[in-house]
């Protein structure tokens, strides 16, 4: 199980901010074949916000921006499975209330099976959200090998919302 970084109580999770990514959910897998794109260029700014249509608060007390920039690759293989690479990712996450930040390097894979199973390979930012189907609300930055369903794995899990309240 997970190294007690901040906290190692297993949820669910269904996003990864990183390699699957909000700055990813914009893109279309590259079209399956011998060669694929490399990366592409990957520049966002995702804000989760209480009170902003269309936005939800993923941190339970304060608003959160994400800046995301790097690199980040979306490949379509035949059996349906998904790999979200993104080898050259950095996020800063900051609480708007009090400006506090946190830079990230987000530069680990994910894979995602045509059923939905996600193996998250090397370091993610994961959007953990009950509108998902999750527990809690929280940004879990996780580093190691994890599997969902359900939620387990090999590596450090930290609570990003408890680091920067």
């Amino acid at each position: 199980m997970f190294a007690k970084s901040v906290t190692t109580k297993p949820r669910r999770f269904l996003m990864a901010l990183g390699t699957l990514g909000l700055a990813a959910a914009a893109w279309a897998p590259a079209p399956v074949g011998a060669q694929q794109s490399p990366p592409s260029p990957a520049v966002a700014t995702i804000f989760f916000r209480e009170g902003v249509p269309g936005e939800f608060r993923i941190c339970p007390s304060f608003d959160v921006r994400i800046d995301v920039q790097g690199k980040q690759g979306i490949l379509a293989l035949p059996d349906g499975t998904t790999i979200v690479t993104s080898p050259a990712l950095k996020a800063t996450v900051t609480n708007l209330a009090t400006g506090e930040q946190v830079d990230l390097n987000i530069t680990g894979t994910t894979q995602i099976s045509a059923s939905g199973d996600q193996v998250f390979l090397g370091s993610n930012l994961v959007l953990r959200a009950v509108m998902f189907g999750d527990t809690t609300n929280t940004l879990a930055y996780v580093k190691g090998r994890v599997t969902f369903p359900p939620f387990s794995g090999v590596g450090t899990l930290t609570d990003i919302c408890v680091l920067l309240a």
